[in-house]
């Protein structure tokens, strides 16, 4: 699980890239510098947050997390243990039929 601290440098650095695209594409529209800091700046602390709550939501989330798979591999092989000490459940041959 990632941390707090690491999902928010995460989405400072993403912005800072993100804000200097920003400012270059606003500067090459309208040839207005301060237009583009100002529009590159309301952009960055809006977009911080949108992404830091999609970083926190996404960690709540285990799907393609190892965590998760090396769970399920752990328990396939416990009940496959399981299953060799005590065999497979009445009316079930060896593929599962």
């Amino acid at each position: 699980m990632a941390s707090k601290k690491r999902s928010l440098l995460k989405a400072v650095t993403w912005r800072l890239a993100g804000s200097m695209t920003t400012i270059s594409v606003v500067w090459i529209y309208t040839s207005n510098v301060q237009l583009s800091v100002c529009a590159a700046t309301i952009d960055l602390f809006v977009k911080i947050m949108a992404y830091y709550v999609h970083e926190r939501v996404w960690d709540k989330i285990d799907f393609g997390k190892m965590e998760t798979l090396n769970a399920v591999i752990k328990e396939a092989r416990r009940l496959k243990s399981i299953e060799e000490h005590y065999g497979s459940p009445k009316g079930e041959d060896q593929n599962g039929q």
